[in-house]
């Protein structure tokens, strides 16, 4: 009678250990195929929870976080442009999994010390965080803590944030006409918002604008105009200030 008790607890026992790694296992397969998360989706979704009123709202990301790091890469591999190899070249060593999505990348030296990694779907999913880059290149970004500035708000049932700029006086007086799309990004960073505008003329034409917020509190817009031609690149034609959706400053008189 004893041994069956005995046998009984075994096989009750070697079960629950078989339900537990089970368990384990299945919590690590939604894990990764949901993406990576290590606290960061948590704390910048409560940020733009509490400050919706100030949508798009403004923050630092060192001021969202809770850990120390020296190097942030935000990254929107949701075209699949991005690869290992150039996360693996910034950081210093091998990055693998996927990237065909939108992440973040928090550097204390080489060593990761936070990853969020949101896998890119045709709708947004409720909860999610997505990267406000747009179509945008460059579509890899780094920043340190004193650069690190977002802008970010709510959009039905996901959130989004996205890399916010303002340009100086000086970067904008080293952009010249001509320039392509890649050549003013690396001068004065993303743009708050990017519009692609077809042109019905006879060359069919498009002109591609990209939307910066200047000022303290975003007032004033500076826009700048490309011409994308089938034949050649992007090629910056017009920039000028707007306040209140009226132009007071024009560039290349």
């Amino acid at each position: 009678m004893k041994i069956l008790r005995r046998r009984y607890w075994i096989i009750l026992f070697i079960i629950l250990i078989c339900g537990v790694t089970l368990l384990i296992s299945v919590s690590l397969l939604i894990v990764r195929s949901s993406g990576k998360d290590s606290g960061v989706k948590t704390d910048i979704i409560e940020y733009l929870e509490n400050h919706t009123a100030d949508e798009p709202c403004h923050f630092r990301m060192d001021e969202v976080t809770d850990f120390a790091w020296d190097r942030l890469i935000f990254y929107d591999g949701s075209n699949q442009i991005v690869s290992n190899e150039d996360l693996s070249q910034i950081i210093g060593h091998e990055h693998t999994g996927s990237t065909y999505g939108y992440g973040m990348i928090f550097l204390e030296g080489e060593r990761i010390v936070a990853e969020y990694f949101e896998p890119s779907t045709f709708e947004p999913s409720r909860g999610s965080l997505y990267s406000g880059i747009g179509w945008i290149e460059p579509r890899i970004y780094v920043f340190e803590p004193d650069d690190a500035v977002f802008g970010g708000g709510k959009a039905y049932n996901y959130y989004y944030i996205f890399p916010y700029y303002r340009p100086s006086k000086d970067n904008l007086n080293n952009i010249k006409r001509g320039m392509t799309i890649e050549e003013v990004t690396d001068i004065i960073g993303p743009p708050t918002e990017n519009i692609k505008t077809s042109q019905s003329d006879y060359e069919s034409n498009e002109y591609i604008e990209l939307h910066y917020m200047l000022g303290s509190e975003g007032e004033y817009q500076l826009i700048l105009r490309f011409l994308n031609t089938k034949s050649k690149e992007t090629e910056l034609q017009l920039m000028w200030i707007e306040e209140n959706g009226e132009m007071f400053k024009q560039y290349f008189d």
